[in-house]
Protein backbone atom coordinates (compact mmCIF):
# COMPACT_ATOMS: atom_id res chain seq x y z
CA UNK A 1 0.00 0.00 0.00
CA UNK A 2 1.20 3.52 -0.76
CA UNK A 3 2.61 5.14 2.41
CA UNK A 4 0.41 8.24 2.24
CA UNK A 5 -2.71 6.11 1.88
CA UNK A 6 -1.59 3.93 4.79
CA UNK A 7 -0.89 6.98 6.98
CA UNK A 8 -4.39 8.29 6.36
CA UNK A 9 -5.89 5.00 7.53
CA UNK A 10 -3.57 4.68 10.53
CA UNK A 11 -4.26 8.24 11.66
CA UNK A 12 -7.99 7.68 11.33
CA UNK A 13 -7.77 4.49 13.43
CA UNK A 14 -5.71 6.38 16.06
CA UNK A 15 -4.47 3.19 17.67
CA UNK A 16 -3.83 3.29 21.42
CA UNK A 17 -0.10 2.85 21.97
CA UNK A 18 -0.80 0.02 24.40
CA UNK A 19 -2.50 -1.86 21.55
CA UNK A 20 0.11 -1.08 18.89
CA UNK A 21 2.02 -4.02 17.39
CA UNK A 22 3.73 -2.31 14.42
CA UNK A 23 5.55 0.98 13.91
CA UNK A 24 6.43 2.55 10.58
CA UNK A 25 9.43 4.90 10.49
CA UNK A 26 11.48 6.36 7.66
CA UNK A 27 14.37 4.41 6.18
CA UNK A 28 17.93 5.70 5.72
CA UNK A 29 19.70 7.83 8.31
CA UNK A 30 18.19 7.57 11.81
CA UNK A 31 18.37 9.85 14.81
CA UNK A 32 17.51 9.69 18.51
CA UNK A 33 14.04 11.00 17.65
CA UNK A 34 12.93 7.94 15.65
CA UNK A 35 14.94 5.49 17.77
CA UNK A 36 13.25 6.63 20.99
CA UNK A 37 9.90 6.78 19.19
CA UNK A 38 10.33 3.03 18.72
CA UNK A 39 11.37 2.59 22.38
CA UNK A 40 8.33 4.53 23.57
CA UNK A 41 5.91 2.42 21.55
CA UNK A 42 7.68 -0.72 22.81
CA UNK A 43 7.26 0.40 26.42
CA UNK A 44 3.63 1.36 26.00
CA UNK A 45 2.68 -1.85 24.16
CA UNK A 46 4.73 -4.11 26.42
CA UNK A 47 6.43 -5.76 23.43
CA UNK A 48 8.92 -5.09 20.66
CA UNK A 49 6.68 -3.98 17.78
CA UNK A 50 7.29 -5.01 14.21
CA UNK A 51 9.43 -2.38 12.49
CA UNK A 52 8.79 -1.15 8.95
CA UNK A 53 11.32 1.40 7.65
CA UNK A 54 10.13 3.00 4.42
CA UNK A 55 9.31 6.26 2.63
CA UNK A 56 7.18 4.74 -0.13
CA UNK A 57 5.27 1.51 0.45
CA UNK A 58 3.89 -0.45 3.41
CA UNK A 59 3.34 -4.22 2.95
CA UNK A 60 -0.32 -5.04 2.28
CA UNK A 61 -0.57 -7.43 5.23
CA UNK A 62 0.20 -4.68 7.80
CA UNK A 63 -2.94 -3.59 9.63
CA UNK A 64 -3.21 0.23 9.93
CA UNK A 65 -5.58 -0.15 12.90
CA UNK A 66 -2.76 -1.56 15.07
CA UNK A 67 0.08 0.49 13.56
CA UNK A 68 1.67 3.83 14.39
CA UNK A 69 3.40 5.82 11.64
CA UNK A 70 5.94 8.30 13.01
CA UNK A 71 8.56 10.69 11.61
CA UNK A 72 7.44 10.02 8.04
CA UNK A 73 4.34 10.33 5.84
CA UNK A 74 3.10 13.80 6.92
CA UNK A 75 0.67 12.30 9.42
CA UNK A 76 -0.22 12.73 13.08
CA UNK A 77 3.26 11.86 14.37
CA UNK A 78 5.39 13.45 11.64
CA UNK A 79 6.90 16.88 12.30
CA UNK A 80 8.60 17.57 8.97
CA UNK A 81 5.81 19.14 6.93
CA UNK A 82 4.45 21.58 9.53
CA UNK A 83 5.43 23.02 12.89
CA UNK A 84 3.69 21.23 15.74
CA UNK A 85 3.96 22.71 19.21
CA UNK A 86 3.51 20.99 22.55
CA UNK A 87 0.05 20.85 24.11
CA UNK A 88 1.72 21.62 27.41
CA UNK A 89 4.20 24.33 26.36
CA UNK A 90 3.35 26.52 23.40
CA UNK A 91 6.99 27.63 23.12
CA UNK A 92 8.30 24.12 22.49
CA UNK A 93 8.29 22.60 18.99
CA UNK A 94 7.62 18.89 18.80
CA UNK A 95 9.43 16.12 16.95
CA UNK A 96 8.09 12.58 16.43
CA UNK A 97 9.00 11.21 19.87
CA UNK A 98 7.29 14.17 21.58
CA UNK A 99 4.13 13.81 19.52
CA UNK A 100 4.02 10.16 20.55
CA UNK A 101 4.80 11.11 24.16
CA UNK A 102 1.72 13.37 24.21
CA UNK A 103 -0.33 10.35 23.13
CA UNK A 104 1.37 8.23 25.81
CA UNK A 105 0.63 10.85 28.48
CA UNK A 106 -3.08 10.41 27.91
CA UNK A 107 -2.68 6.70 28.64
CA UNK A 108 -0.35 7.27 31.62
CA UNK A 109 -2.13 10.15 33.38
CA UNK A 110 -3.93 7.83 35.80
CA UNK A 111 -0.66 6.11 36.69
CA UNK A 112 1.76 9.00 37.18
CA UNK A 113 1.62 12.39 38.86
CA UNK A 114 1.29 15.16 36.21
CA UNK A 115 4.34 16.95 37.62
CA UNK A 116 6.42 13.86 36.82
CA UNK A 117 5.03 13.62 33.29
CA UNK A 118 6.05 17.26 32.77
CA UNK A 119 9.49 16.55 34.23
CA UNK A 120 10.07 13.53 31.97
CA UNK A 121 8.97 15.57 28.98
CA UNK A 122 11.19 18.56 29.73
CA UNK A 123 14.29 16.70 30.89
CA UNK A 124 14.34 13.68 28.57
CA UNK A 125 12.10 14.31 25.54
CA UNK A 126 12.79 18.02 24.92
CA UNK A 127 16.58 17.71 24.39
CA UNK A 128 16.09 14.92 21.83
CA UNK A 129 13.53 17.02 19.99
CA UNK A 130 15.61 20.20 20.04
CA UNK A 131 18.60 18.43 18.52
CA UNK A 132 16.40 16.84 15.86
CA UNK A 133 14.57 20.04 15.01
CA UNK A 134 17.45 22.52 15.04
CA UNK A 135 20.57 20.41 14.56
CA UNK A 136 23.38 19.28 16.87
CA UNK A 137 25.41 22.44 16.36
CA UNK A 138 22.60 24.60 17.71
CA UNK A 139 21.39 22.13 20.33
CA UNK A 140 24.18 19.66 21.14
CA UNK A 141 22.97 16.61 23.02
CA UNK A 142 25.40 13.82 23.84
CA UNK A 143 22.73 11.11 23.84
CA UNK A 144 21.54 12.10 20.36
CA UNK A 145 25.13 12.15 19.16
CA UNK A 146 25.78 8.62 20.39
CA UNK A 147 22.62 7.33 18.68
CA UNK A 148 23.55 9.01 15.37
CA UNK A 149 27.04 7.50 15.48
CA UNK A 150 25.53 4.08 14.70
CA UNK A 151 24.49 5.17 11.20
CA UNK A 152 26.18 3.49 8.23
CA UNK A 153 27.93 5.20 5.32
CA UNK A 154 25.89 6.37 2.30
CA UNK A 155 25.41 3.60 -0.22
CA UNK A 156 25.33 0.83 2.37
CA UNK A 157 22.51 -1.69 1.74
CA UNK A 158 19.22 -0.86 3.51
CA UNK A 159 19.27 -4.18 5.37
CA UNK A 160 22.51 -3.17 7.07
CA UNK A 161 21.04 0.21 8.10
CA UNK A 162 17.97 -1.57 9.49
CA UNK A 163 20.24 -3.92 11.42
CA UNK A 164 22.13 -0.97 12.89
CA UNK A 165 18.84 0.65 13.83
CA UNK A 166 17.76 -2.39 15.84
CA UNK A 167 21.22 -2.64 17.40
CA UNK A 168 20.98 0.90 18.72
CA UNK A 169 17.35 0.29 19.77
CA UNK A 170 18.65 -2.35 22.19
CA UNK A 171 20.95 0.24 23.76
CA UNK A 172 18.34 2.99 23.74
CA UNK A 173 15.72 0.67 25.25
CA UNK A 174 17.95 0.09 28.28
CA UNK A 175 18.32 3.87 28.70
CA UNK A 176 14.59 4.45 28.25
CA UNK A 177 13.73 1.67 30.71
CA UNK A 178 16.03 3.24 33.31
CA UNK A 179 14.25 6.57 32.85
CA UNK A 180 10.88 4.89 33.33
CA UNK A 181 12.14 3.12 36.47
CA UNK A 182 13.22 6.51 37.82
CA UNK A 183 9.76 7.82 37.02
CA UNK A 184 8.16 4.96 38.95
CA UNK A 185 10.41 5.61 41.97
CA UNK A 186 9.68 9.33 41.87
CA UNK A 187 5.97 8.62 41.69
CA UNK A 188 6.28 7.19 45.20
CA UNK A 189 8.50 10.06 46.39
CA UNK A 190 6.24 12.78 45.10
CA UNK A 191 3.28 11.56 47.16
CA UNK A 192 5.37 12.03 50.29
CA UNK A 193 6.70 15.41 49.11
CA UNK A 194 3.15 16.67 48.53
CA UNK A 195 2.37 15.94 52.19
CA UNK A 196 5.22 18.18 53.40
CA UNK A 197 4.28 21.73 54.38
CA UNK A 198 6.94 24.39 53.71
CA UNK A 199 7.62 27.10 56.29
CA UNK A 200 7.63 30.03 53.90
CA UNK A 201 10.65 29.51 51.62
CA UNK A 202 12.05 26.71 53.79
CA UNK A 203 11.20 23.02 53.47
CA UNK A 204 12.25 20.78 56.36
CA UNK A 205 12.30 16.99 56.03
CA UNK A 206 13.22 15.92 59.57
CA UNK A 207 13.53 12.16 59.21
CA UNK A 208 15.06 11.34 55.80
CA UNK A 209 16.59 12.58 52.58
CA UNK A 210 14.59 14.22 49.82
CA UNK A 211 14.75 14.68 46.06
CA UNK A 212 15.31 18.45 46.13
CA UNK A 213 14.67 19.17 42.40
CA UNK A 214 11.41 17.26 42.69
CA UNK A 215 10.51 19.11 45.88
CA UNK A 216 11.07 22.40 44.03
CA UNK A 217 8.64 21.32 41.29
CA UNK A 218 5.97 20.45 43.86
CA UNK A 219 6.63 23.48 46.10
CA UNK A 220 7.93 26.15 43.68
CA UNK A 221 8.10 28.81 46.41
CA UNK A 222 10.87 27.11 48.39
CA UNK A 223 14.48 28.28 48.25
CA UNK A 224 16.16 26.16 50.97
CA UNK A 225 15.76 22.51 52.00
CA UNK A 226 16.89 20.90 55.27
CA UNK A 227 16.86 17.10 55.45
CA UNK A 228 18.25 14.21 57.48
CA UNK A 229 21.13 12.34 55.86
CA UNK A 230 21.69 8.58 56.13
CA UNK A 231 24.53 9.07 58.61
CA UNK A 232 22.31 11.03 61.03
CA UNK A 233 23.67 14.48 60.15
CA UNK A 234 21.57 17.17 58.46
CA UNK A 235 21.98 18.52 54.97
CA UNK A 236 21.13 22.05 53.86
CA UNK A 237 20.60 22.61 50.13
CA UNK A 238 20.25 26.02 48.52
CA UNK A 239 18.13 25.85 45.37
CA UNK A 240 19.81 28.97 43.99
CA UNK A 241 23.26 29.60 45.43
CA UNK A 242 23.54 32.86 43.48
CA UNK A 243 20.89 34.29 45.80
CA UNK A 244 21.05 32.05 48.86
CA UNK A 245 24.75 31.14 49.04
CA UNK A 246 25.72 29.24 52.18
CA UNK A 247 28.77 30.94 53.77
CA UNK A 248 31.97 29.03 54.37
CA UNK A 249 32.38 27.74 57.94
CA UNK A 250 34.62 30.60 59.09
CA UNK A 251 31.94 33.13 58.08
CA UNK A 252 29.11 31.48 59.99
CA UNK A 253 27.88 32.82 63.36
CA UNK A 254 30.09 31.68 66.25
CA UNK A 255 27.35 29.58 67.86
CA UNK A 256 26.96 27.53 64.66
CA UNK A 257 30.56 27.14 63.46
CA UNK A 258 31.26 24.17 65.70
CA UNK A 259 28.17 22.32 64.42
CA UNK A 260 28.94 22.86 60.73
CA UNK A 261 30.79 19.86 59.31
CA UNK A 262 31.08 20.87 55.65
CA UNK A 263 30.24 23.63 53.18
CA UNK A 264 30.64 23.11 49.46
CA UNK A 265 32.95 25.71 47.91
CA UNK A 266 30.12 27.01 45.68
CA UNK A 267 27.82 27.45 48.68
CA UNK A 268 24.94 25.31 47.40
CA UNK A 269 25.22 22.59 50.07
CA UNK A 270 26.29 22.19 53.69
CA UNK A 271 26.22 19.55 56.42
CA UNK A 272 25.43 20.18 60.09
CA UNK A 273 25.51 17.97 63.14
CA UNK A 274 22.04 19.01 64.28
CA UNK A 275 18.83 20.07 62.59
CA UNK A 276 18.39 23.38 64.53
CA UNK A 277 21.74 24.65 63.20
CA UNK A 278 20.79 23.84 59.62
CA UNK A 279 17.40 25.53 60.03
CA UNK A 280 18.95 28.61 61.65
CA UNK A 281 21.39 29.11 58.74
CA UNK A 282 18.62 28.54 56.19
CA UNK A 283 16.34 31.14 57.78
CA UNK A 284 19.25 33.57 58.14
CA UNK A 285 19.98 33.35 54.40
CA UNK A 286 16.32 33.65 53.44
CA UNK A 287 15.86 36.71 55.65
CA UNK A 288 19.04 38.35 54.32
CA UNK A 289 18.02 37.80 50.71
CA UNK A 290 14.49 39.12 51.32
CA UNK A 291 15.89 42.16 53.09
CA UNK A 292 18.14 42.95 50.11
CA UNK A 293 15.17 42.63 47.76
CA UNK A 294 13.18 44.94 49.99
CA UNK A 295 15.90 47.62 49.75
CA UNK A 296 15.96 47.50 45.93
Amino acid sequence: MNLNEFVEKADKADCKLSMCNTIVLHDGVFHADDVFAYCLVAYMSGKMPMLIRTRKEVPDHINPETTVVADVGNGRYDHHSETKVSKYNSHHVRAAVGLLWEKAREELKEKFDPVLLDKFDEEFIYPIEDTDNYGPRNYPNQLSGVISSFNVKPGTPAAVSDSQFMMVVNIASAIFSRQIMNLIDENIEIKEIRELKPDGQLLVVPDKGVNTPLAKRVHPGISMVVFKKDDGTYGLTSLNSDIWKIPQIELLPEEIKGDCLFVHRTGFFAVFGTMPSAIKVAKMLIDDANEKVGRM
